[in-house]
């Protein structure tokens, strides 16, 4: 498979995806095409899309590879071992996800514009020469980024549980204010709230008010 066709493929489902009208993402999800993220916003929205990961029968072989005994293509396999690793079809290219989220200094050491496509030169050679996507997860750019990111999603974690926290709050004010205004109902009706000894709980004014308001109000919803 050329890259030409896979640019063509590309295209098409981009196009696809452009024309969907459920679609409202300003970011496009190839990595080589995605502009510069740099607004909270964007970060947001591509975490959401989530890291771009085509899994293909067979990717384009890099004709500067000569050695036949190396390893020439992409290899969908390096997803597995690599969850922030993308692969654009547009340019048959290798980028991090992390790094484009927070991009470092070094952009080029972390895979955002500049990285090649030197498949024989991903994979360690034992424990003394690591490869390139070794060499990138432990490259202090990268432990950056993913620490910028780890920070980023507990940050927008407790902001989600202080924004439940304070939606709960004002739920049960709500509540009791309806009892009050219950009770006081009942009150200029003449009517008791509790009803007499012998009578069951569920069977008291104020219980069946509660009862039928709960059906039609949220801040009685549980």
């Amino acid at each position: 498979m050329a890259v030409n066709e896979l640019t063509k493929l590309d295209d098409v489902l981009y196009e696809e995806k452009s024309n969907n009208p459920l679609d409202h993402s300003p970011i496009v999800r190839d990595p080589a095409k995605r502009r510069n993220i740099m607004s909270v916003a964007d970060r947001i929205c591509l975490i959401e899309q989530g890291s771009i990961q085509p899994k293909l029968m067979r990717y384009p072989r890099n004709p500067n590879i000569k050695d036949n005994n190396k390893q020439c293509t992409f290899s969908s396999e390096w997803f597995k071992q690599y969850p922030y690793l993308e692969y654009s079809l547009h340019t048959d290219k290798a980028y991090c996800f992390v790094c484009q989220l927070f991009p470092q200094c070094d952009s080029k050491d972390a895979w955002i514009k500049d990285f090649q496509n030197a498949w024989d030169k991903k994979k360690s050679v034992g424990q003394k020469k690591k490869g390139k996507l070794s060499a990138h997860i432990g490259c202090s750019s990268h432990k950056a980024a993913l620490q910028q990111l780890i920070d980023f999603l507990m940050d927008k974690a407790r902001r989600k549980e202080m924004n439940d926290s304070a939606a709960e709050i004002e739920r049960n004010r709500d509540a009791i204010k309806i009892m009050l205004d219950i009770t006081r109902t009942l009150g200029r009706q003449g009517l008791a709230i509790c009803g007499s000894s012998e009578e069951n709980e569920e069977n008291s004014n104020f219980y069946q008010f509660v009862q039928l308001l709960s059906r039609n109000v949220r801040s009685f919803k549980r």
